[in-house]
């Protein structure tokens, strides 16, 4: 079985510095708008995933539809979810005034973890 390579979108992006994904000129995801327009609706609730790991990627046979749950397991099992943040990044999220969403994509982690940072009960990132 042939696995077909990763199309990644050269365009406008969003997300930051962290985890970017494509983003297209009417303001949606490049990989949600692929989903729909080449597999099919995307039921409320559910998330599209990239089997290849790489959010910038829009090859149809790469996306699949999953739980919030199901994108957490994904992040675990590939070690997303652990990511270590270096001490200048942790004095750059204390000092930002973004919201922890924003942070939260700009750094690649959760925005619960933004808010233990901002709030000083995580100390341990290195």
């Amino acid at each position: 079985m042939l696995i077909a390579p990763c199309k990644l979108w050269t365009g406008s992006r969003t997300g930051g510095r962290g985890r970017q994904y494509g983003q297209m000129p009417n303001g949606k995801l490049v990989h949600r708008e692929t989903y729909e327009k080449e597999i099919g609706p995307i039921p409320n609730g559910l998330y599209v995933l990239h089997s290849c790991d790489q959010p910038l990627c829009y090859e149809k046979t790469h996306l699949k539809l999953g739980t919030p749950k199901d994108n957490a397991l994904d992040k675990a099992i590939r070690g997303r979810d652990c990511r270590k943040l270096s001490i200048a990044q942790v004095h750059e999220i204390r000092a930002s005034v973004d919201s922890n969403n924003k942070l939260a994509d700009i750094y690649g982690v959760s925005r619960i973890l933004i808010g233990q940072i901002k709030s000083g009960t995580r100390r341990q990132f290195v």
